[in-house]
């Protein structure tokens, strides 16, 4: 499952029991592309920057949603940004036949060899007026941003199951800071590893500053 670390993060998997805290700085970055920076990666930062922003809990959420025996690409989030939308043009998005870009946020979840493991799972997508996709050359108009982790079944997972939607949040935006630079573009393997090292003076920082009540 690739190298365990403290933080849930894209491509691994994160042996946990409860998501800690992390100062705001950790967890917020507004992502500014480069002038050369490609059509991908201009949508990576609009994804990035629109999970930073307030996201109101969505209608019908319950916080409850890992509490079943599996679950396949489940929708927590859905919601739609117009090309005119200032998240939008602030990055520098402009394509020609683009009706909207679909915002989601799905969970997984699946029991494998005595685990327990669970996904989290943000998507901005660039829509035509019929729904379609558009590319990029070959490569489809669609970013991701992946949060993952794995307990075992003799450990118990019941404390996690019950994940409330600004804990969803927090993973995404973690992850999303470990996994990309400023400029919206993935880290090497050698830079997200040394956020990993980082992390425990982090979220030292992170939990003094919950019991001050800034968080």
């Amino acid at each position: 499952m690739g190298v365990i670390s403290k933080v849930p993060s894209t491509g691994t998997a994160t042996r946990s029991t409860t998501p800690p805290r992390s100062p705001r700085g950790f967890t917020s970055q507004l992502r500014i592309p480069r002038l050369e920076s490609n059509l991908n990666t201009r949508l990576g930062c609009c994804l990035l920057n629109f999970l930073q922003g307030t996201i109101p809990i969505p209608r019908g959420f319950s916080p409850n949603f890992f509490k079943v025996q599996s679950t396949n690409g489940y929708e927590l989030f859905s919601t739609r940004l117009l090309p005119t939308s200032p998240i939008v043009t602030s990055v520098g998005l402009s394509i020609p036949g683009l009706a909207n870009i679909k915002i989601e946020i799905r969970v997984w979840k699946a029991f494998v060899n005595h685990e327990n493991h669970y996904q989290v799972e943000a998507f901005a997508t660039c829509c035509t007026r019929t729904d379609g996709i558009l590319r990029e050359g070959k490569k489809l108009l669609r970013s991701e941003l992946t949060v993952g982790w794995w307990i075992p079944e003799e450990e118990g997972s019941s404390d996690l199951e019950h994940m409330e939607w600004e804990v969803v949040l927090r993973l995404l935006g973690r992850a999303g800071k470990r996994n990309f630079n400023m400029y919206g573009e993935r880290r090497s393997e050698e830079e997200a590893e040394e956020f990993d090292r980082d992390q425990v003076a982090l979220f030292y920082i992170g939990d003094r500053a919950r019991v001050l009540g800034e968080y």
